[in-house]
């Protein structure tokens, strides 16, 4: 029995080493939403989500901001979108293993509708966030609100900006924003 729970962590071990160094050598990217700014976006989304609201989480990498939301959140209805397949398999592994019912997508998420979408949460690289304040803007219906984490728009201003790490300000600095609203604070 022992030799199988050490095997188990041997393969899982292998796995993740395998999964980085694919992310390191194919240029991917794999960020990870620590625990501390989770807890801040959730409770952003809790005071501002409706009863039922579609959240999209791009770059959901292997899922677990997106499922944490889920579990957290339960009334929402949860999209994670990567275009990085084993990073899609794993999410949805681990969406069976919890049952969760978090939807996790293989795609490009430029090519996806998001018009539908009441939250959108993105921890992206700085280089696709032009592109991607293009897409919103454009798609999203009036009220629904972004989230972005470390990368903001060039141009669109954020209604709010919170830093969850005060000693290292740069790191996981929130900005969020409000389709068609005026400049207010959502969450102090």
């Amino acid at each position: 029995m022992l030799e199988l729970l050490m095997l188990i962590i041997l393969v899982g071990v292998l796995v993740g080493y395998f999964l980085f160094l694919t992310d390191t050598i194919l240029g991917s990217n794999d960020l990870a939403t620590s625990t501390r700014a989770c807890e801040k976006i959730f409770d952003i989304i809790q005071a501002h989500a409706p009863f039922g609201a579609i959240c999209y989480d791009l770059g959901c990498a292997r899922g677990f901001f997106a499922m944490s939301l889920q579990k957290r959140i339960p009334h929402l209805r949860v999209y994670g979108i990567d275009n990085h397949r084993i990073r899609i398999i794993l999410a949805k592994i681990r969406g069976w293993v919890h049952q969760s019912p978090t939807v996790f997508m293989r795609g490009d998420f430029f090519a996806i509708n998001l018009s539908e979408a009441d939250v959108v949460y993105a921890y992206l690289l700085k280089e696709l966030m032009p592109e991607l304040e293009k897409k919103l803007r454009e798609e999203l219906k009036a009220g629904a609100v972004i989230i972005t984490n470390t990368s903001f728009f060039p141009y669109w201003e954020p209604i709010e900006t919170i830093v969850t790490y005060p000693a290292e300000e740069r790191f996981e600095k929130l900005f969020i924003y409000k389709k068609g609203e005026p400049h207010q604070a959502l969450f102090s």
